[in-house]
């Protein structure tokens, strides 16, 4: 659900739900339809709680996200980046380990590209990441005892 402040503030939406299921061995599929902000929130004095945004998605298509007082809209099918369900597993695994927020992206991306403790070790991941050693190892440790996502 996108609330006012959201729809006046953040410029990446996600709509419907995030998942993951494997594909193959060590791999995952990831689905998520990104729209960006493609405008100015319109909002009305008259109808404060009212409010409606202009997105893209993709090249040529083009929508809003709407909400109407009462429930009527679209708005509840759109969740914004920094609250996706995806996000959870992550930020879990990094602040286990210790890590800082930024280091969710790492360990995502390097789940996303299929780099996994099986296939890959700490000197790897501190070259092709840019991070220190130590933080590779503690990213290391996090793909090994990190549990696979399964769509339900």
């Amino acid at each position: 659900m996108i609330t006012k402040q959201q729809a006046m503030t953040e410029s990446i939406f996600h709509f419907g739900d995030c998942t993951t299921r494997p594909l193959a061995r060590n791999s995952n599929i990831v689905r998520t339809v990104v729209c960006r902000r493609n405008g100015a929130t319109k909002t009305w004095k008259t109808r404060p709680n009212d409010f409606r945004v202009p997105i893209k998605h993709g090249l040529y298509e083009y929508g809003q996200i709407i909400h109407v007082e009462g429930g009527k809209g679209n708005a509840d099918q759109f969740h914004t980046e920094e609250r996706c369900p995806l996000d959870a597993e992550w930020t879990a695994v990094v602040s286990k380990i210790g890590l800082e927020p930024p280091a969710v992206t790492v360990v995502k991306f390097l789940k996303m590209i299929k780099i996994t403790a099986n296939e890959t070790n700490p000197r790897d991941i501190s070259t092709q990441m840019g991070i220190s050693l130590a933080e590779a190892e503690q990213v290391y440790e996090a793909l090994k005892t990190a549990p696979e996502q399964t769509e339900d």
